[in-house]
């Protein structure tokens, strides 16, 4: 098992940036980012899930500043009517909208095996107030 670090980077719009994490395979986790300021969330992911599953986790919560507690990462959701949907994935590739705006988010491929190659690149961006 693996941490995948990810890659950020700022976009032309006011309050935008994406993050990427590349590369991801069978037991490997995201190092989580803060994302809490973001209120759209969004993602893209692709590559080789053979029969491993990718989630979309996060939490609130902190071990010591700045740290987050990684054993209270859960599984996010993706808006829907009448309920939301679990963003786990079996096939690839996906694209989401996160409904949860929480302070720390990663993705984690597990259980299964032959992933690889995967890559997740998610959208963060502020509303602004142009008043």
């Amino acid at each position: 098992m693996a941490t995948i670090q990810p890659t950020l980077k700022s976009t032309p719009g006011v309050g935008e940036f994406l993050v990427t994490w590349d590369g991801l395979a069978t037991g490997d986790v995201g190092a989580p980012v803060r994302g809490g300021r973001a209120s759209d969330r969004s993602y893209t992911a692709s590559g080789t899930i053979g029969t491993s599953t990718l989630t979309i986790e996060g939490t609130n919560e902190e071990d010591t500043p700045d740290v987050p507690d990684l054993t209270t990462m859960l599984v996010l959701n993706a808006p829907g009517t009448p309920s939301p949907t679990a963003l786990s994935h079996t096939t690839l590739p996906q694209a989401r909208q996160v409904l949860e705006a929480m302070r720390w988010t990663r993705p984690q491929v597990a259980g299964g095996a032959g992933a690889s190659g995967i890559k997740v690149t998610m959208a963060f961006r502020r509303v602004t107030s142009h008043a």
